[in-house]
């Protein structure tokens, strides 16, 4: 047992021809290309590509240190990971992409980098997260406030700029981007859309997934949770993000045989939570009710309530012209295994039927292939909450599985998970 922890914190001992302030940097670019595939505010503009095209050639910089110093290597219990990501992205870089020069500078831009950094020590992927978790946290406590703050007239005080919609989606619904500072809003004229916090991100939702893995990750490694992920998880006023925690606290609750314990601070924390809603005006009760319930979520449950099946309380996160495209694909396509790649911005499909559609059943098993594989290094009881938030994504937002965050954001789940898992191991040693 000794000998196979002390292999498993091997990277920690062995010395390193870079000095600690080299080994931030490396952190720091890796952190800048993560923000960058999740298409954060600054990639907002005419020089996108040209931004990317920076953080892409920051990775390839410790690479090929890494491989001067002999430090890059593809651990074993990655190979597959490796092998299956690299033939996904392969594919879904030529599906996806109709000009060959959009489709070699999607891919050395996004999905190259991923795989260089999967053979980087495991002590610069913890690094990453580490630097990752801080600019979370950061726009976590800002975005709350931003948050707080548009129920009172101070908002009007905060600097700000708009930008303009980046989606299809939100063109359609005559949204633009207020940025306060460095903290993002939606905005149509409409207060109750500048109340969600987005953090650096286009979506709420989307916000609420990466708050949740770090919610989840630092659950899963035995940190103390920072308050300020849970109060802006509220904020954006996704459920995903409270599905997520739940996770994350069943894992905490069954590990820990503390199931009472748990169950007591949930329900405190819902009283809590009521109190406050009670306390507060009628219009601001009124905002809230109709951003937790009325928004999205009032049709998802009376769907399902008369129905009866997930599948038509899917369809209420979808469009008219989604369901067409799909159910026409199904029955009539001779290209199931491939997908259509429709480039139609009228059609909503965020489930794994909009995966189907648009790559198809070879892209539909490599991406559930790569979910799988992509946290083999952590101990089996970890990985199971960290499928279940990635199956989370795949029913709800399947399309951000085109992008490497996700299985990045895995990928360093399992390495900070199972360093701490041997680290306390070695400790009762």
């Amino acid at each position: 047992m000794i000998n196979s922890i002390n292999t498993c914190l091997e990277d920690e001992n062995i010395p390193r021809r870079i000095t600690p302030i080299n080994d931030t940097i490396i952190a720091i670019i890796g952190c800048f290309w993560l923000f960058t595939v999740l298409r954060s505010f600054y990639l907002w503009n005419d020089y996108e590509w040209i931004i990317r095209a920076i953080s892409a050639f920051l990775v390839f910089i410790p690479t090929l240190f890494f491989f001067w110093s002999k430090e890059l290597k593809l651990y074993k219990q990655n190979i597959w990971f490796f092998i299956i990501i690299t033939i996904y992205y392969i594919f879904i870089t030529i599906v996806k992409n109709q000009y060959l020069k959009v489709m070699f500078a999607q891919f050395f831009t996004f999905s190259l980098p991923m795989l260089f950094m999967l053979c980087w020590p495991k002590r610069d992927i913890r690094n990453i997260y580490k630097i990752f978790r801080k600019i979370i946290i950061f726009y976590a406590i800002g975005s709350s406030i931003i948050t707080i703050l548009t129920f009172t007239p101070l908002i009007n005080y905060i600097p700000h700029y708009d930008l303009p919609a980046q989606s299809a989606l939100h063109i359609r619904r005559n949204l633009v981007y207020r940025v306060y500072i460095f903290f993002v809003t939606e905005s149509n004229g409409n207060i109750l859309n500048s109340m969600r916090a987005c953090g650096m991100l286009i979506e709420p939702g989307h916000f609420s997934i990466i708050l949740g893995f770090v919610y989840l990750i630092d659950k899963l490694s035995g940190r103390k949770i920072n308050y300020w992920l849970v109060v802006c998880g509220i904020c954006t006023f996704s459920f995903t993000f409270f599905i997520i925690a739940g996770i994350a606290e069943i894992y905490y609750m069954i590990t820990n045989h503390k199931v009472l314990k748990t169950i007591r601070v949930f329900i405190l924390f819902l009283l809590i939570l009521l109190f406050i809603y009670l306390l507060l005006p009628n219009y601001i009760q009124d905002t809230i009710y109709y951003l937790i319930y009325e928004r999205n979520m009032k049709d998802i449950v009376d769907t399902f309530l008369n129905t009866g099946t997930i599948q038509s309380a899917l369809d209420e996160r979808t469009n008219f012209e989604g369901i067409y495209y799909y159910e026409q694909f199904i029955h009539n396509s001779n290209n199931l295994l491939y997908g259509a790649n429709i480039q139609d911005d009228a059609w909503i499909l965020s489930d794994y039927r909009g995966m189907i559609l648009n790559i198809g059943i070879i892209g539909l098993i490599l991406s559930l292939l790569s979910i799988l594989l992509s946290n083999l290094l952590c101990p089996m009881k970890m990985r199971i909450p960290l499928l279940c938030a990635a199956g989370l994504i795949f029913l709800h937002r399947s399309w951000m599985l085109y992008y490497p965050y996700i299985f990045f954001i895995l990928y360093m789940a399992s390495i900070v998970c199972q360093h701490e898992y041997e680290k306390k191991k070695k400790q009762k040693i």
